[in-house]
């Protein structure tokens, strides 16, 4: 047999000893008086040992469920890793253009390090894409600017005290996202409903650049007040020069309004735009006769969107328009060309079941909007799977139809623009 004594036992039974020794030999009319005063230590010890056990106890939690420090100011870690498969069931290889290969691809491996913390105002973060092919950009060229590891780099300043509920002000410096679109700027790259974001902002013009969805240095002032949200920046440019110094002195400014109305929880509208000048440089080949020169090229951008989204129940309706200009000289000529890019979209999407999701979409850019047939048009039908949370499973299907046939310097200039081709997509996407 096995006998478990705690302190508080112990205490109790050396009391009750000590007071049967006390009783012994004691006259009867002090016995009384005795045992009260014994009594009255036992409650005493009593009190003062379950106070001691309380403090142990708590001591021993909060030692096993404490966090280990390792810093000065809490981390966490995110991360986005999406693997597509591209399968082109049957492609019009148009003049000029050549056969897309099936292949799987490395979309994003993106580490976020975030620190939400660092004094009551500031904070910080960092985001690196290990699937970026980190190449570099050319002379002459804006062409790998934006595939670099290091994606975001941004330290944000909260101007004002949270205790001001009405009114959040931020200002925002390093490298991030441009404030260009809904699609782009305010919808986060794991909750976009297709697998790859809308021609606007993902097909290249002829000076290889984007609309959107596209990153660079610069400083953001953003403000979130009742209904509105509004953010302005200053950049080196519009994306073309991600992880490069400004080859001028001109540089962007591009700036976001977007109204949800409490009125019709749901509703977003907005309009996002920018104007500037971005840089590149080019130099020239030099020859017996003709020593090299630079001459420094820039692309002028101007840029107006609008925008609405509309999500109640299961439903989400959503579209957006973006027309462009953007004029450059032709590297190693004095000649200047300029494109009139133009593109909307609209679609929407129904939850079948909770985690079953079937969408559609109608997707158009016009590379050049001056001249004839430069126009790619998609008809995409989707499904997404959603196994928890933003990790799902997405399946897509795109009948694109072509721009232009033959490739010149004043229509579209990749080839998977031109074509025409049925293509399903797949993709499986792990968010944490």
């Amino acid at each position: 047999m096995k006998f478990h004594l705690s302190t508080r036992r112990v205490a109790s039974v050396a009391a009750l000893a000590g007071l049967g020794v006390a009783f012994y030999g004691t006259p009867a009319h002090a016995q009384q008086s005795e045992l009260d005063a014994l009594r009255q230590q036992i409650t005493e010890l009593q009190k003062r040992l379950d106070t001691l056990e309380n403090s142990q106890k708590k001591a021993v939690e909060t030692s096993q469920t404490a966090p280990a420090t390792t810093s000065k100011f809490p981390l966490t870690i995110g991360g986005l890793f999406q693997v597509h498969s591209l399968n082109y069931l049957g492609e019009t290889v148009k003049t000029g253009s050549t056969n897309s290969s099936d292949t799987f691809r490395l979309r994003r491996a993106e580490l976020r390090l975030t620190a939400p913390s660092i004094t009551d105002r500031l904070s910080g973060t960092v985001m690196f894409d290990l699937a970026r092919p980190d190449s570099t950009s050319v002379p002459g060229s804006f062409q790998g600017a934006a595939n670099n590891i290091l994606q975001d780099f941004q330290i944000t300043y909260r101007m004002n005290s949270l205790a001001s509920k009405k009114t959040q002000l931020f200002f925002d410096a390093g490298q991030f996202k441009v404030p260009m679109g809904y699609e782009s700027a305010l919808t986060p790259t794991n909750s976009v409903a297709f697998l790859e974001r809308s021609l606007i902002f993902s097909g290249r013009d002829r000076f290889n650049t984007t609309y959107g969805d596209q990153r660079d240095a610069g400083i953001q002032f953003r403000a979130v007040t009742g209904d509105l949200e509004g953010r302005i920046g200053v950049f080196n440019g519009f994306g073309d020069r991600q992880n490069s110094l400004a080859s001028s002195d001109s540089k962007a400014v591009i700036g976001l309004l977007a109204y949800k109305p409490s009125s019709i929880p749901g509703l977003t509208v907005g309009v996002s735009g920018g104007l500037g000048n971005t840089g590149v440089t080019f130099t020239s080949t030099a020859t017996p006769t003709v020593p090299a020169t630079t001459v420094n090229l820039r692309a002028h951008r101007n840029i107006v969107n609008s925008f609405l989204s509309y999500k109640h129940d299961k439903f989400t309706l959503q579209g957006e328009f973006l027309r462009g200009a953007a004029s450059s000289f032709l590297a190693g000529t004095a000649t200047n060309a300029a494109i009139d890019p133009q593109g909307y979209y609209f679609g929407g999407s129904y939850f079948v079941k909770p985690k079953f999701e079937v969408l559609a979409r109608y997707d158009t850019l016009d590379f050049d909007h001056k001249i004839d047939n430069a126009t790619v048009r998609d008809y995409l039908l989707g499904m997404n799977y959603y196994i928890k949370g933003q990790n799902k499973i997405q399946i897509n299907l795109v009948r694109r139809i072509g721009g232009l046939a033959a490739p010149t310097s004043a229509t579209n200039p990749a080839a998977n623009f031109r074509n025409d081709r049925l293509e399903l997509r797949t993709g499986v996407q792990l968010a944490f």
